[in-house]
């Protein structure tokens, strides 16, 4: 399911992008990076590398001024030092997203990458996402299809 990288004495490792919404605050983002960490340990049993939507956004964005660019770069990019990709999986904290998390989203689904959603502390593999409302830009696309995975 997850390409998963030696870690420490602690097990696999795996880089997975949490697609936060905009509003999130930062102490809440803080929790929830926490939580999806013990998560998928618990749930998959791999010890995660959990990075902010929001702070690739800031990070990496300015490289290349372009929405349809970013995107790509998120979903198919390697490291220019290790050759390996940018991420092992994608999770959508919540139900809804915004247009670039949509679109991250259906990138790594067609590239057949792992998409997860996590509510109430479970986590689900995801297969689709819907369009509600595309002119809502911060939250028209919703998970529409998803297996808990126990």
């Amino acid at each position: 399911m997850i390409e998963s990288t030696p870690s420490s004495a602690n097990g696999p490792s795996s880089n997975v992008l949490a697609l936060f919404p905009r509003h999130m605050g930062e102490s809440n983002i803080d929790s929830s990076v926490q939580e999806l960490k013990q998560v998928m340990l618990d749930t998959l049993g791999i010890t995660t590398q959990v990075v902010d939507s929001l702070e690739w956004f800031r990070t990496q964005f300015p490289r290349h001024n372009d929405w349809d660019a970013w995107v790509w770069e998120t979903v198919t990019g390697k490291s220019y030092a290790t050759r390996k990709p940018h991420f092992d999986a994608y999770v959508v904290v919540g139900s809804r997203l915004g247009k670039a998390s949509a679109g991250i989203v259906n990138l790594a689904l067609r590239n057949q990458k792992p998409v997860f959603c996590l509510t109430d502390s479970r986590i689900a593999a995801v297969s689709a996402i819907t369009s509600l409302d595309a002119d809502d830009m911060a939250s028209g696309w919703a998970v529409s299809e998803q297996q808990e995975i126990t």
